[in-house]
């Protein structure tokens, strides 16, 4: 006996649109399981009148009785009307109706269900809401015990900090206090070494010292200078920004090549022979002073210094201390004032307006390699950033044949790190071979010396 599927035969049945439909089911046993496949596809609502035979007692396994089934048709809008067939008394057919009144209260009772179904799940998660809030009451009031205690602790680290700030404001002003205390005492005791050495250096030859300490120049620059100077026989000293420093190269090149006086020295720059004796004049004056140094050769030239100086102040004062050292022939002090001047990027800078000494020194020495010393020690740091940065392609632009060695003063500070830094860069893409040396003086210094195969000292 072949198997149906209540499900899969319904789907045979096609009730028609807008008309009145009659449904018979002849199957024994599966009554019920027919019509709720037609209740789950919707198409039962679609007949107005059902008959089927069913018993009023069980008589297959699994089977409905008509009180079963009729309660159930109830239960979705169908009453039963009457009994069609009752000649067998164990197999009746029954016949059920559709009722307006019942299929309402169906439908009214499938809303309700549905209803009591979305409220109880509504009600469970309305339950599960008021749980959560629960928790999070509980964790916000933990929260806010937890803000609380930090805010105190906040409160206590405040006052904690500020403490500590007190403490280190009145270590700044001991400290200050000290620092001060102990330059004034180390100031006064370089002045009182300076002036020992002043009078002392005036009772043996009359002259005075230069005050070094005060001024822009520190002790140890001023010592490391006269060093390059004496080990390095430049020819040529050219200086931005004058000052102490004028006045003890010069007093230097005198001691150094035993000329007192540049008088009788020629424009060139060269010293002239005696055309008498052959001699030079540095031969001469050594011979008379019964100096037993060895000469300069004939061929080089006497140091001389030309310094650029932009303030009218410092220029008339440089030029005073010269001219009472007595050695103001060995120095050129220029008032040269700041002008505009760029790099070919563009980048504008205020600088000494010296091109055209430079040219003319240019001139003088191009008939041969001359040594030639540049230390820069301005313009000041307030015309603007690296504001000494031009020193160095100026100087290339009119002497960079030459054998050169450039010092820039003040080196400890970043601006003047970051002016080394640009002249590094420019020297590699010119090609130029260069030694660079960084002292570790009280400001310190840098010093580039251009061709790495020059001697000299360090």
């Amino acid at each position: 006996m072949p198997v149906f599927d209540p499900l899969v035969l319904t789907r045979r049945i096609k009730p028609v649109e807008k008309a009145e439909n009659w449904l018979s089911i002849a199957m024994p046993g599966s009554e019920l399981d027919i019509l709720a496949a037609l209740d789950n596809g919707v198409a039962l609502g679609k007949f107005s009148r059902v008959f089927m035979a069913a018993s009023r007692s069980p008589l297959y396994e699994g089977g409905a009785t008509i009180g079963v089934i009729r309660e159930w048709l109830q239960n979705r809008g169908f009453r039963c009307t009457r009994c069609v067939d009752d000649s067998d008394p164990d197999m009746a057919t029954w016949q059920f109706d559709v009722d307006e009144v019942a299929g309402q209260l169906a439908t009214a009772k499938k809303v309700i269900d549905s209803l009591e179904t979305a409220l109880e799940r509504a009600n469970r998660q309305i339950a599960q809401k008021d749980e959560a809030l629960d928790t999070s009451k509980s964790d916000l009031e933990k929260a806010q015990m937890a803000c609380s205690e930090l805010e105190q602790r906040c409160d206590a680290l405040t006052k904690e900090f500020q403490a500590m700030e007190r403490v280190r404001d009145d270590a700044a002003e001991l400290r200050s206090g000290v620092e001060t205390s102990v330059r004034k005492e180390v100031e006064n005791a370089v002045r009182q070494l300076e002036s020992f050495l002043t009078v002392d250096r005036f009772l043996a030859s009359g002259r005075l010292l230069p005050r070094l300490h005060r001024w822009a120049l520190s002790p140890d620059i001023a010592h490391y200078l006269i060093e390059l100077i004496c080990g390095n026989h430049y020819d040529l000293i050219i200086e931005f920004g004058s000052g102490s420093s004028t006045l003890l190269m010069a007093r230097t090149i005198a001691i150094e090549t035993g000329v007192s006086s540049l008088k009788d020295v020629s424009d060139t720059l060269r010293i002239e022979r005696d055309s008498s004796s052959g001699r030079d004049l540095v031969t001469e004056r050594a011979a008379r002073n019964g100096d037993e140094k060895a000469p300069r050769s004939s061929s080089d030239l006497v140091p001389f210094i030309v310094s650029f100086e932009h303030s009218k102040t410092y220029y008339e004062q440089t030029l005073t201390s010269l001219r009472e050292g007595g050695v103001d022939d060995f120095a050129e002090v220029i008032h040269a004032p700041l002008g505009d001047w760029h790099t070919p990027e563009g980048d504008h800078y205020l600088y000494y307006e010296c091109e055209d000494r430079l040219s003319q020194l240019s001139a003088l020495l191009d008939a041969r390699e001359a040594k030639v010393l540049v230390f820069v020690d301005g313009p000041p740091g307030t015309t603007g950033p690296a504001a000494r940065y031009p020193a160095l392609p100026v100087i290339l632009n009119h002497l960079a044949k030459h054998r050169v060695d450039l010092v820039l003063d003040d080196y400890d500070r970043d601006d003047e790190r970051e002016i080394v830094d640009k002249w590094v860069s420019l020297l590699k893409r010119r090609g130029i071979e260069f030694r660079k040396i960084e002292e570790r003086f009280e400001k310190g210094a840098c010093l580039l010396k251009l061709g790495t195969s020059q001697p000299g000292l360090r």
